[in-house]
């Protein structure tokens, strides 16, 4: 190859070495792309409490309560009821207030017997139709020497509240249950859940058995604090007793 030759070939390698495309950076090397990689605080890493919630924080906020908008309650059972005073109008309180339908339907010394087989009792249930029913219901029969001949009618009762939410409340003691009959109802009331009232020290009136209108809202608030959070948190009868009004003092005559 001539001088010239030789010359034209250097050129060209020259020029080819030129438009060469230059290595590509090894992997572990940072693309400069204009934008910085976040190191400060906003990095998702980082731990920052300033970053916006993310939907999981969202969905681990505390449930409300049940509301009762638009549902009726039946409240039935014996005098315990209440009529103007006692339970009846502090329970009505409560669950109108949370927008429900409260329905009231009791009979005065009536026994558990009479009250399953009265008439009245599925009529109630079908003109009302309730979405929940509550029994305070058994003040007559609490003290009957074998209460286990009850379980019948305590299950025929249930039976007729058929697949309604149901809560029994059994009676607030004015002496002591010698008999186990609250341990009779655990066994036979379902599908209805139990609220055990039997430890309750409540205020009474002169007979000593039915609650003030005191005592009627301090028994409305434990049950309530049971139905919403399914826990009894009645207090044990420490003194070995219920707590009631003393009976007033009869008239005395001055006449001789």
């Amino acid at each position: 190859m001539g001088r010239r030759g030789a010359l034209g070939f250097l050129l060209l390698s020259a020029a080819a070495c030129a438009n060469k495309p230059s290595a590509p950076p090894p992997p572990d090397a940072s693309p400069h792309l204009g934008v910085s990689v976040p190191t400060d605080a906003t990095s998702p890493s980082s731990g920052t409490t300033d970053a916006a919630p993310s939907i999981a924080d969202a969905s681990t906020a505390a449930p409300s309560l049940p509301s009762l908008k638009g549902k009726t309650v039946l409240h039935t059972g014996d005098s315990m009821v209440g009529g103007a005073e006692g339970l009846s109008p502090a329970l009505r309180e409560k669950i109108e207030a949370e927008g429900g339908i409260y329905k009231k339907w009791y009979l005065v010394a009536v026994s558990l017997q009479a009250f399953s087989n009265d008439p009245k009792f599925p009529q109630k249930l079908a003109r009302y139709n309730p979405d929940i029913v509550i029994l305070t219901l058994g003040a007559n029969d609490v003290f009957a020497p074998q209460p286990e001949y009850l379980a019948p009618v305590f299950k025929r009762i249930a039976k007729k509240i058929g697949t309604r939410e149901c809560y029994w409340m059994s009676p607030p003691l004015w002496k002591p249950d010698t008999v186990g009959f609250v341990e009779q109802m655990k066994k036979f009331i379902a599908p209805c859940k139990l609220f055990d009232s039997s430890g309750l020290r409540l205020p009474r009136v002169g007979d000593g058995i039915h609650p003030t209108d005191e005592g009627g809202r301090e028994w409305a608030q434990h049950f309530w604090n049971f139905f919403h959070d399914g826990a009894t948190d009645a207090p044990s009868n420490v003194d070995g007793g219920p707590r009631f009004l003393p009976e007033k003092p009869r008239a005395t005559s001055t006449k001789k």
